[in-house]
């Protein structure tokens, strides 16, 4: 597996005609999000829980408001996010010291965005929020500030492109800091740790805004003390003993079947099924009456307890006999001779034999 990082939309294209499987571009992955956040903000949220690290507390929607905005600096970052908030019809105004840059608006204000006068000819008065996206770290803490001067209401955004600086931006009233290198960390540790979370947020975005808050929602009961931990798991020998051997031998495994407890079927592990990879296709929040097959691809979210508690079901026999029947499988080899010929014993002579 081959993951980069593309700077560039020219550098991005010579990557992909090499067969590179994931190419990342901080600056057009970052204002995807941002347009998300504003049109879907429960997509966004779900898409924030699945790509931070298991333990961390559960994040809040955050409320980024519809309007006119602000953009200081037109190079990638700053083009990025002029383009999403054009797609969603938003009205934008650039600040940029540079007035030869390709495809600049014609109504740039040209100036750097510190001044109190380039970000008043920039409207900032009536802006609902202002990006800072320079590749100056303290010019763009500046523009912050000095925005926040002339309209304290305003939803800010900052770029940060130097680690050093973390804890000045930390401190600073950005209410969302874009640092490149944590936009990336955080879509490469998915990739590399459980790449089927990459295919089930690229299903849930074919959803409405409804479903994501609807899903959030379920995600909160189940994990309501931390973000849901999520794991995958492939219906084969390593992963699933138990399962195979019952499918081999004719046997129904259906999903809910993985989610019921060993010990009382009645009972619901603190887990539920995100995405189904099966030979028809992918599938969000499959229906839990699916059956399943060998070579199946199941991603769940619930509880690190949940995932220890439910490899019973996939990899012991006992247990899995359990959960699908209702009862309980002798454990040993002389009890289960004894339950068979028990069984037999019950037939009509006609039964016996054929069953014999």
């Amino acid at each position: 597996r081959v993951i980069c990082r593309a700077d560039s939309h020219e550098v991005e294209s010579n990557m992909a005609s090499f067969g590179t499987e994931h190419i990342i571009d901080p600056y057009d992955h970052f204002a995807k999000n941002l347009s998300l956040a504003i049109s879907a903000p429960f997509q966004y949220l779900l898409a924030d829980w699945f790509r931070s690290a298991d333990g961390e507390p559960q994040s809040e929607i955050k409320e980024i408001p519809r309007g006119h905005w602000v953009i200081c600096g037109f190079g990638r970052f700053g083009r990025a996010i002029h383009k999403e908030l054009e797609r969603l019809g938003l009205p934008s105004r650039v600040i940029e010291p540079k007035t030869a840059i390709e495809g600049l608006p014609l109504d740039a204000v040209v100036g750097l965005g510190t001044e109190a006068d380039t970000l008043t000819a920039a409207d900032v008065e009536n802006a609902v929020g202002v990006i800072a996206g320079s590749d100056d770290d303290s010019n763009n803490l500046s523009i912050i500030v000095t925005a926040l001067e002339l309209n304290p209401n305003l939803f800010t955004i900052a770029r940060q492109t130097s680690k050093s600086n973390t804890a000045i931006f930390r401190m600073s009233p950005a209410d969302i800091v874009m640092a490149p290198g944590n936009v990336i960390a955080g879509k490469i540790r998915t990739l590399l740790t459980n790449p089927l979370i990459d295919d089930f947020l690229s299903l849930a975005r074919t959803h409405d805004n409804n479903w994501a808050t609807n899903l959030a929602g379920e995600l909160r009961k189940l994990c309501p003390e931390g973000l849901p931990h999520t794991w995958s798991v492939t219906i084969d020998d390593d992963d699933a003993y138990a399962v195979c051997n019952t499918l081999r031998a004719g046997a129904d495994v259906r999903i809910e079947h993985l989610l019921q407890n060993h010990t009382d079927r009645d009972r619901r592990r603190r887990a539920m099924v995100l995405l189904h990879a099966n030979g028809s296709g992918t599938f969000s929040l499959p229906d839990e009456s699916e059956r399943l097959h060998e070579g199946d691809r199941l991603l769940f979210a619930g509880t690190t307890r949940a995932e220890s508690q439910l490899k019973w079901n996939l990899a012991n026999e006992v247990a899995l006999h359990y959960v699908r029947t209702g009862e309980t499988m002798p454990r040993s080899a002389l009890f289960r001779w004894l339950a068979a010929r028990g069984k037999k014993a019950e037939l009509t002579p006609a039964e016996q034999s054929s069953s014999s």
